[in-house]
């Protein structure tokens, strides 16, 4: 069996494998050990459905090639990021300059959003609900507030982005603002 991670072959010793799933595990743990996940599975060309764990049981005697993608996390966090950021963007668009039907729409995944912020960045967790406290989307006031606050997070968010893309730029910038 020939196994390679995104298009690199690698050596895989079989210890105690007997199924995909055994293979797949292994190479799970291998992968965060070098700050990796794994984000698709090929098996003899085929894409496995990740969301559908039957081909974990898949015999290992049936394959002759895997091939894995993997991501970085830390390009995993800039996605999740840049995704809030958009999000946001949007959010604040709408509190604007949206009609009724469209701050509807955004508000629907207002939870889905506020669980990434806490997931990648717990320190922001919270600054997006806080304006949510006794909202009403017919109140000018507190469309103004919440478009505001989402215009923060969006700014503070794609700051952070900036920090995961290039390091070394923002610690320089931040030395020379604590100059």
């Amino acid at each position: 069996m020939k196994i390679s991670v995104n298009g690199v072959p690698i050596s895989f010793e079989l210890e105690r494998e007997e199924t995909l799933g055994d293979v797949v595990d292994g190479l799970q743990d291998w992968l965060a050990g070098s700050s990796h996940r794994l984000e698709q599975i090929q098996v003899n060309g085929e894409t496995m459905d990740l969301a559908d764990p039957s081909w974990q049981t898949t015999s290992l005697q049936d394959i002759q090639s895997v091939d894995i993608t993997a991501l970085s996390i830390y390009q995993n966090q800039i996605e999740g990021i840049e995704t809030m950021t958009a999000y946001l963007s949007l959010l604040a668009r709408v509190m604007r300059d949206g009609s009724q039907e469209q701050t509807r729409a955004v508000l629907e995944e207002l939870d889905y959003i506020e669980g990434g912020i806490a997931r990648y960045l717990p320190d922001l967790a919270g600054l997006l609900s806080e304006p949510l406290d006794g909202f009403s989307p017919q109140n000018p006031e507190d469309r103004a507030r919440l478009g505001r606050r989402a215009e923060e997070l969006a700014s503070i968010l794609e700051h952070r982005q900036q920090e995961l893309l290039e390091p070394e730029h923002a610690m320089t910038l931040s030395v020379s603002l604590v100059r």
